[in-house]
């Protein structure tokens, strides 16, 4: 317990409560096609942005039919710019 009576805990979770959570938008591109997230997502920070783009990637490609060469990406952005861009390339090569 703290000085003021309450655990430890509590002070954690009503701490995040204030926290600023920001939008984040996750647009993907395959090929010439982009599909741009007007919702976007609220996330705590850039750093778990970057966690769930490359989490988004590897259920993109775990979906694809036919994997010739391909560059899979994520754009993440705010409001007002771009933020990162997270690319997965897929290429199928045979040995010579």
């Amino acid at each position: 317990m703290s000085p003021l009576g309450e655990s430890r805990t509590a002070t954690s979770v009503r701490l995040r409560r204030f926290r600023q959570m920001a939008l984040y938008h996750f647009d993907y591109r395959d090929r010439e096609t982009l599909i741009p997230d007007v919702e976007g997502t609220e996330i705590a920070d850039l750093e778990t942005a970057k966690f769930e783009a490359v989490r988004i990637l590897a259920e993109l490609a775990r979906s694809i039919e036919r994997p010739e060469h391909r560059v899979l990406a994520i754009e993440v952005r705010d409001q007002r710019k771009p933020l990162l861009l997270v690319s997965l390339t897929l290429d199928i090569k045979m040995p010579a």
